[in-house]
């Protein structure tokens, strides 16, 4: 759990680094989301490409359980 808020914050931060609130982010090989969540924690757009089917349902389910916390 631990190494999941540090890679988290450690996206945030660069995300913040290189983008203004705003901005769009892509990220083409999206695995569990951890840049999309990592941007919407910081008010960036994003788009996430992911084409392993497993990592994409998995994506799917940390999104949509976001939604209704």
């Amino acid at each position: 759990m631990i190494i999941k808020i540090i890679i988290s914050q450690i996206l945030r931060y660069f995300i913040e680094l290189c983008t203004n609130p705003g901005d769009m982010v892509l990220d083409t090989f999206a695995g569990s989301g951890s840049t999309g969540m990592a941007c919407k924690e910081a008010g960036r757009k994003y788009t996430l490409i992911e084409r392993d089917t497993k990592m994409f349902t998995l994506m799917k389910k940390k999104f949509d359980n976001d939604l209704f916390e």
